[in-house]
């Protein structure tokens, strides 16, 4: 059994690297779409954390790895088998559901909806003073990483830079949709509702706040490679290298050991390795639990996800809305999720079970893909925001990655937006035809 398990996670190595080669291949350069990240997040969540572990990589870092690789050898080869062979079935249904959806050129990525400043600058406000309201209570406790600040406070203000993240994304899509893609991308960027997501930034890094941040920078670089130009290989490099020596910088500054990022001495491959995949390992913990546990479930109705929908329901409209989420242990499932992350195959397997997550996984991909191929705005935004929250967010917090930040901030408040600007400019066109009659008849 022990064979069958290493060629079923060969296999889901060899799957991945297939699907990208040849999408890179095929397109002559790399678009960091949804296929892509979806396989950067299926890599570096469900199946490096087992690959390093298994080795015995990271043995010499204490307790937390003692624990963990205890966890770990207590699940037999025959369940692990079942994992990877639900791993691959689970991406097969993904990338199923993008070549379904068909490959066809996108359709008018200039003719879509405008976004009305107005209303842009509306939302910025609501979000700006959310912020500053939510973010002010925090700064006595930057780096203080209890519970209570990471759930409360941390999670309300993440919230609002969503929310302005959302802005600065359909600002920027709204400006290339304008320029009708001749003008300079970097340019359309640069608005006040960026300026005003940089300054969130710097409270996220002070609280921890690594995945948003990384995930939006993720939305962009999809934005950019699927509407403006093909990454070559070279570009991909860097902004890997970016992107690891940033997040050992912001772990670093939040704990107060900035310092060593100047030491030489301390970089070996496995010391990178090791604060690189640090938060995966915490993640696959829950996985580790629930494989110890429970077996793998075929499909499930899910009341966990559905109830959980009530969360897009404001606070203050309705207090006690938390009361009425059937979370997994009134399901019988107690998993514990170190620092709130709860690994994705849980989370899919608790909602849908194997074959309800591939038909899940399947119409999400068909989606974006349809969404992929439609006008810049909105659904060029909307495209590049849920793809950015699918590489991390959504493998270490599944359900509150789709209910608040896909389905709430990537597709209802970019409608929203659309809609009202809709509104206001058919508002302004029937008040100006009226104008005319009027001019008309007074002429006569």
């Amino acid at each position: 059994m022990a064979f069958v398990r290493d060629v079923l996670e060969g296999l889901c190595y060899s799957s991945v690297v297939f699907v990208i080669a040849y999408r890179w291949w095929k397109k002559r350069g790399l678009e960091m779409d949804h296929v892509f990240l979806f396989s950067c997040g299926f890599v570096f969540y469900l199946l490096i954390p087992i690959s390093l572990g298994t080795n015995e990589y990271f043995s010499g870092y204490g307790s937390p790895y003692v624990a963990w690789k205890a966890l770990y050898s207590s699940i037999p080869d025959r369940t692990w088998a079942v994992y990877f062979l639900s791993c691959l079935l689970l991406y097969g249904a993904f990338i199923a559901g993008d070549a379904w959806s068909g490959s066809r050129r996108i359709s008018r990525p200039w003719k879509g909806h405008q976004c009305n400043g107005r209303v842009l600058n509306a939302f910025l406000v609501v979000g700006v003073v959310a912020a500053v309201v939510l973010g002010l209570p925090m700064l006595a406790t930057l780096f203080d990483y209890g519970p209570l600040t990471r759930t409360n406070a941390l999670g309300s203000f993440t919230a609002a830079a969503m929310l302005i993240l959302t802005l600065a994304v359909l600002a920027t899509a709204d400006a290339r949709q304008r320029q009708a893609g001749s003008g300079s991308f970097w340019r359309a960027i640069a608005n006040r509702f960026s300026m005003a997501y940089l300054i969130i930034v710097a409270v996220l890094i002070a609280s921890g706040g690594r995945v948003i941040i990384f995930s939006s920078v993720l939305a962009l670089l999809a934005l950019f490679s699927v509407y403006v130009r093909r990454l070559q290989l070279w570009h991909v490099v860097c902004a890997l290298l970016a992107l690891i020596v940033a997040s050992h910088a912001i772990e670093l500054y939040r704990i107060n050991l900035f310092a060593q990022i100047l030491n030489p001495t301390q970089y070996t491959m496995k010391y990178l390795l090791f604060h690189l995949f640090s938060e995966n390992f915490n993640v696959s913990h829950s996985l580790l639990e629930f494989l110890h546990a429970y077996a793998i479930p075929y499909i499930r109705f899910p009341l966990t996800l559905l109830t959980g929908m009530i969360g897009l329901i404001p606070s203050f409209v309705f207090p006690h809305k938390l009361d009425y989420v059937i979370a997994p242990p009134l399901l019988g499932y107690q998993v514990n999720s170190p620092n709130g992350g709860m690994h994705a195959f849980v989370s899919l397997m608790v909602d849908f079970g194997v074959i309800g997550s591939m038909a899940f996984l399947f119409c999400v991909s068909w989606v974006l893909q349809r969404m992929k191929r439609g006008p810049l705005v909105p659904y060029g935004a909307m495209y590049a925001l849920t793809s950015g929250w699918l590489a991390l967010l959504f493998f270490r917090d599944t359900q509150q990655t789709l209910i608040k930040a896909i389905l709430e901030f990537s597709i209802l408040v970019p409608l929203a937006v659309v809609l009202v600007s809709g509104w206001l400019m058919r508002r302004r066109g029937a008040r100006a035809s009226n104008s005319q009659s009027i001019e008309v008849l007074d002429h006569a």
